[in-house]
């Protein structure tokens, strides 16, 4: 096995005997294999079969195919490119042991096709032995039984141009086996750097190991020359091959080649309109250059010769001649040279104009605005500071609005924009000089809010029993809205129109106020305070129940009218007990309640905007408890009749009863129970009472209304009638 001088292939030759007992029958297997190695990382992997043969005996015939030899040695020419394999003779069919060599082409696809036996110089009979490249670029090989060591002399060449001498060196005496000691042979670079020193002039400069001691140059153009750095100068533009022979101290010798092109000096020139100019006003040079050839990028570096340079890169794609071209804009006056440098990426050359231009002094132009962005309508003030060698100033708001002046006094003036929109300012000064001098300013005004406009809540209104509910209409251009709610700020988004709160204990009416800004910040006025409808009731001396309520505040229309509802227990049965008007009381008698079967009552109360609108704002749910009551009937007739043929009262707030019947003198009857349907006229044994007259005693309490959680005694008489 060997490897290549740059250490990336690896070589391996082997082969193999069948039936090695019956010699007659013998068969020889011989195999060239190629093997890629990663440095790196030490992996070797196959590349390619470089070629075989097969071999039965005996043999009989000429030809390399018809002797039988085996693969023995292998070795790299210096340059990589060719690899040599020997053979080593068999002896025992043929008395003729000469070994033979072959060449193959290492980098061919077909390496197997590439196969050239080589003849030897002083042809012997001798079996090659060991092969191995020298660092003089030499191949030397060993053999059995001669007194010459083998060398290929000139192995970078093909067939037998390779120069295999088979009597390169004597030996003092004959030997059985010369073997050359296993020396990898170092990898030499061999390169040059080309470097322009002007147009049509290169340099070149060696780039190889330490081992080349003499360099010999041929420039492409028929001349040549020595040495570790050499110039040249070409005579005519175009595309040369340029050699380098690098020669170590043995005479070994590495050819490296590389491509160069020259160019024609860019004919380089510029101009500019006038040679007199203004102050701030932009002065136009144009390119004039020619140039024959470019490579992937063009510069242009410009000095106005006013302490500033500007440098323009261009991709070959998009060069055309008068492309670099350009304006410069001088701020003080005087006269100035300027200078071009081109470079068309093989070389440059430069021009410069002694006092081309001549910058006459002008009027510096400048606006000021307060602000150049904002929300309309707004007002701007615009300012300027001129007030010397002006002779006119003319202004264009943009807005149909002008300003022209011819007094020195600078410019200080508010203008109004009412629409959103983009405005371009623009502004005209003439100087002393005659000079013209412009500038711009753009304005971007967006819609804002009319900070005088004042939103409206639209309403606030209970939704259920705690929360209220406040609505507003939107407002156009606004970002975000500002909710106080009772003086306390809320910051809401645009896209908000509603707003719900809390309320789990209404003890008055909520004040709710909207505020509009718009992307700049600026303010709507603030809405009217709309006040809810705060409503209370109270139980008054056991006789009525008086509903009391604030007024609804605010709507444009003020309110039509309000309607009070009511409902008993906790139903969802809600009633109106009052037609709609304006009054905010109203007492409600309970005889209205005779026949309540809850103690519990609520109210609420709606208002109705004027104006036929549908905009209705509802007040707090409020609750009040009846005095708890038990309805006693004086008399019953148990005879199936199905009227009145149970004796047992009807509570209103009362969550528990026990009723006690007695004879007139006393005596236990029945006992009635609120969860039973009374007494049916019977005696504990089961037979029926006598019509007459009983007394009764009821035991009675009340937990479920708060100011009544006691228990009542109540004692009467009752008549049964059959």
């Amino acid at each position: 096995m060997k490897a290549n001088n740059k250490g990336d292939l690896l070589v391996l030759t082997n082969y193999y005997r069948e039936d090695i007992v019956n010699l007659v029958q013998s068969k020889f297997y011989n195999y060239y294999h190629l093997y890629n190695f990663n440095q790196n990382n030490g992996i070797v992997t196959f590349a390619k079969k470089i070629d075989e043969f097969y071999q039965s005996t005996p043999l009989s015939g000429t030809g390399p195919d018809s002797i039988p030899y085996n693969a023995a040695e292998c070795s790299f020419s210096p340059n990589d490119s060719i690899l040599y394999i020997n053979t080593l003779g068999n002896n025992y069919y043929l008395s003729n042991n000469t070994s033979l060599l072959f060449q193959y082409q290492i980098f061919n696809n077909n390496i197997s096709s590439t196969r050239r036996k080589i003849n030897p110089i002083n042809l012997i009979s001798a079996q090659l032995d060991m092969m191995q490249l020298a660092p003089n670029g030499k191949i030397y090989v060993g053999s059995w039984g001669n007194s010459y060591l083998a060398c290929i002399e000139n192995p970078n060449l093909f067939a037998d141009a390779c120069n295999f001498n088979m009597k390169y060196m004597a030996l003092p005496f004959p030997t059985n086996s010369i073997s050359i000691s296993n020396v990898l042979y170092e990898y030499k670079k061999v390169s040059f750097i080309a470097k322009k020193e002007n147009c049509q002039t290169l340099r070149f400069t060696k780039d190889c190991d330490t081992s080349f001691v003499t360099f010999k140059w041929y420039f492409g153009d028929g001349d040549s020359s020595n040495g570790t750095s050499v110039a040249h100068n070409y005579n005519t533009k175009g595309k040369f091959i340029v050699k380098l022979k690098a020669t170590t101290a043995y005479d070994y010798s590495v050819w490296y080649s590389q491509e160069i092109f020259t160019t024609d000096i860019p004919q380089i020139n510029f101009t500019t309109n006038n040679s007199i100019g203004c102050q701030y006003i932009a002065v136009k040079f144009n390119d004039l250059t020619i140039t024959d050839t470019i490579t992937q990028t063009v510069n242009y570096i410009w000095d106005f010769g006013d302490g500033t340079t500007q440098v323009i890169s261009l991709s070959a794609s998009s060069y055309k001649t008068g492309i670099g071209s350009i304006s410069h804009i001088y701020k003080q006056s005087g006269k100035y040279t300027v200078k071009l440098i081109f470079n068309n990426g093989f070389c440059e050359n430069t021009i410069e104009k002694t006092s081309l231009i001549e910058i006459m002094p002008a009027p510096k132009p400048g606006i000021l605005a307060s602000i150049k962005s904002g929300c309309s309508p707004v007002s701007i003030r615009f300012r300027d500071t001129l007030s010397f060698n002006i002779v006119s100033k003319e202004y264009d708001f943009g807005n149909g609005v002008l300003v022209s002046s011819i007094s020195n006094h600078p410019l200080d003036t508010m203008i109004t924009f009412s629409n959103e929109g983009n405005y371009f300012i623009r502004q005209k000064l003439t100087g002393t000089t005659g000079c013209i001098t412009e500038d711009t300013l753009t304005i971007k005004l967006l819609r804002g809010v009319d900070q005088k406009f004042k939103p409206e809540i639209y309403y606030a209104s209970y939704i259920n029993d705690s929360i209220i509910e406040v609505a507003w209409n939107p407002v156009d251009h606004s970002t975000n809205y500002q909710l106080e709610i009772n003086s306390k700020k809320i910051e809401l988004s645009s896209n908000q129109t509603k707003y719900e709160l809390k309320d789990l204990r209404p003890s008055q009416p909520n004040l709710f106020q909207i505020t509009a800004s718009d992307t700049c910040g600026n303010l709507t006025s603030k809405s009217e305070v709309s006040k809810t409808i705060y409503l209370n009731a109270e139980l008054i001396e056991d006789k009525y129940i008086l509903i009391q309520w604030t007024p609804y505040d605010y709507w444009k229309n003020g309110v039509l009218g309000y309607d009070l509802e009511r409902k008993i227990g906790n139903s969802n049965d809600w009633q109106k007990i009052a037609p709609t008007n304006k009054f905010n009381q109203f007492s409600d008698a309970l005889i209205n309640f005779n026949n309540a079967t809850s103690c519990k009552i609520c109210y609420r109360v709606i208002a109705y905007e004027d104006g036929n609108n549908l905009k209705e704002s509802r007040s707090n749910m409020v609750c009040t408890y009846l005095k708890p009551t038990i309805f006693v009937p004086n008399a019953f007739s148990p005879n199936n009749d199905g009227l009145n043929d149970n004796f047992k009262p009807i509570g209103m707030g009362i969550d528990y009863f026990e009723i006690f019947i007695y004879d007139r003198w006393g005596g236990f009857i029945f006992e009635i129970k609120s969860d039973s349907i009374g007494w049916d006229g019977k005696l504990a044994n089961g037979s029926l009472a006598p019509e007459g007259v009983y007394l009764y005693e009821i035991q009675s309490q009340s937990k479920t209304v708060p100011q009544f959680q006691k228990v009542f005694n109540i004692k009467g008489s009752v008549i049964l009638n059959r």
